[in-house]
């Protein structure tokens, strides 16, 4: 057996003995697999180890299981699943099996981001979907972390989707109704100053009158309604109201649908129910809607979404209705007076490039 001195002086390192601070018991063991600490551990309180198993390499993988970028992809695919199948139960399943805890924030931001360009069914099914996940998938804190991220967004959501921040609010008023989201959060101020203008309409939103109900049932026919019964409704008020002229009538029914994500349908069919009606009825027509937002009933974004599907739907209109184009385009001038947002507005036709309100108005001299 050598003595220290020998060991120093030939080149050997005298073995660490347990107590000692150097020591490491898992310096000879390579059964492991060292991965970058996530920063909320670094930083916040010691949680427990989380050891996932990673059968390719039979070793303990200590974090999440795969890249950020991976996930995200893995969660996009489930939540397409999930919208064709609407099987809460299983896209849950799915995500859990990822192994990523760590990243499960990041379906909360994806699931809203994605359902922003779908129509209500798919919205509504991310709201079930949310409150499904709590709290076996997503705790208190990652829904918080989600919606936080997407306030961070905000603004390239608006770029894509207009009417991003209207829809965000309306998912975090969902999910405080749904009791997944607690009242509390709209009044941190790290939540207030992230969420700026999505915090203030969501508050807006949860102090209306009924608002449980309301907000319930806010994507529309997304609740159970069949679109088609929901769009009859509208036409029939449309009728009512270009016999009645009453505008105040027709304000209280477009309330009582209770459907305020769904009224850029009623733009939509307000503007072609009069096409080929004589200019008085289209006077009327565009009265109702300057009195709905007026009112506050139907917002910008809504008569944005509105125009929008008018101009995709011109190459077919104009089929059955030759002045379509000139008529819209007179409803779209005409909106600019009593809507200012209206000036910024970017439409287009099907297979047209995109284009300002103003330029789209350019040219036409019909009158609503």
């Amino acid at each position: 057996m050598t003595s220290f001195c020998e060991q120093v002086l030939y080149g050997q390192s005298p073995p660490i003995e347990p107590g000692d601070p150097l020591y490491d018991p898992y310096e000879n063991d390579e059964n492991y697999v060292l991965v970058s600490a996530d920063e909320s551990v670094t930083n916040g309180p010691r949680s427990p180890p989380r050891h996932n198993y990673d059968p390719d390499h039979r070793r303990m993988v200590f974090g999440p299981m795969l890249t950020l970028s991976e996930f995200k992809r893995r969660v996009v695919e489930a939540l397409n699943e999930y919208f064709s199948s609407e099987d809460a139960e299983e896209t849950i399943g799915t995500i859990k099996e990822l192994g990523c805890p760590e990243y499960h924030y990041e379906v909360v931001k994806r699931a809203i981001s994605m359902a922003m360009d779908r129509k209500e069914r798919e919205r509504e099914l991310v709201s079930k979907l949310l409150s499904a996940s709590s709290p076996e998938l997503l705790t208190t804190d990652q829904l918080g972390k989600g919606f936080e991220r997407l306030f961070e967004f905000i603004d390239d959501l608006e770029l894509d989707t207009p009417g991003a921040t209207e829809i965000t609010a309306a998912f975090l008023a969902r999910a405080v109704v749904d009791e997944i989201i607690p009242p509390a959060f709209l009044v941190d101020p790290v939540v207030v100053g992230l969420g700026g203008d999505v915090v203030a309409q969501t508050k807006r939103i949860l102090s209306r009158d009924h608002q449980y109900s309301r907000v319930e049932r806010i994507w529309g026919p997304g609740d159970g309604r069949p679109v088609s019964e929901l769009k009859v409704a509208i036409d029939q008020l449309l009728v009512e109201y270009l016999l009645s002229k009453q505008l105040s009538e027709a304000e209280r029914c477009v309330r009582e649908m209770e459907v305020p994500h769904f009224h850029h349908e009623l733009v939509k069919r307000a503007v072609a129910a009069v096409l080929d009606k004589p200019a008085d009825e289209q006077a009327a027509m565009l009265n109702l809607l300057a009195h709905l937002h007026k009112t506050e009933t139907v917002s910008p974004a809504q008569l944005e979404q509105g125009f929008q599907k008018l101009f995709q739907k011109l190459p077919d209109l104009v089929l059955d209705s030759p002045n379509a184009s000139r008529v819209i385009n007179s409803f779209l001038a005409q909106t600019k007076e009593f809507c200012p947002e209206a000036e910024g507005w970017a439409l287009k036709a099907n297979g047209d490039r995109a284009e300002t309100a103003t330029n789209g108005a350019n040219g036409t001299n019909g009158h609503a």
